[in-house]
């Protein structure tokens, strides 16, 4: 999914001046802030082990994966989330895959059990907009939850994705289902 993406003059003064791999976690994180600004029930890096966790060039860019979980559930309860993202030479950030990780214990990557049988098993991680899946037990309540009813950019609004299981984990399929 492509985010226009405003390329001013610091930014390209920034690929001269930076290591590509270090602007390219700016880049990410500056992205991910962004969408989730202002959003009570988000998602952010303030967890064990959250945030960048490797970023790697490639020949046209560089390849990011950060760690983040959401919602406001218990910790111990929530899961973690690991997207990669490719960010181009001028700055755009591009999401590659949307996965959940179960719960991760002491951020070592370490994974929960199976978390799904059928695509029945999943359902949004969040109540508003949501982007991630988790299992139907780890899923909010989102009884007496009001949410806009805009069709959101890079959530699962409007058709934009659903909830599957796929190898044993609730994942996002983007497009209509």
């Amino acid at each position: 999914m492509v985010h226009p993406v405003r390329i001013t003059s610091s930014h390209l003064a920034s690929l001269v001046a930076m290591d590509n791999r270090e602007l390219a976690e700016k880049r990410v994180l500056d992205d991910f802030n962004a969408r989730w600004y202002g959003v009570l029930d988000g998602c952010g890096f303030n967890c064990p082990g959250c945030g960048i966790r490797e970023a790697k060039k490639s020949p046209f860019g560089c390849e990011v994966t950060i760690l983040y979980r959401c919602g406001m559930k218990e910790r111990e309860t929530i899961p973690c989330w690991e997207n990669k993202v490719f960010v181009s030479p001028l700055g755009t950030v591009h999401t590659m895959t949307h996965t959940s990780v179960g719960i991760v214990e002491h951020a070592t990557g370490h994974e929960s059990d199976v978390e799904c049988a059928e695509d029945a098993d999943c359902a949004p991680a969040q109540c508003c907009h949501p982007t991630s899946c988790v299992s139907k037990e780890s899923a909010p309540d989102c009884r007496g939850i009001a949410c806009s009813l805009e069709c959101r950019s890079g959530t699962m609004d409007c058709g934009a994705g659903y909830c599957s299981c796929i190898d044993g984990k609730c994942q996002v399929v983007w497009g209509r289902g």
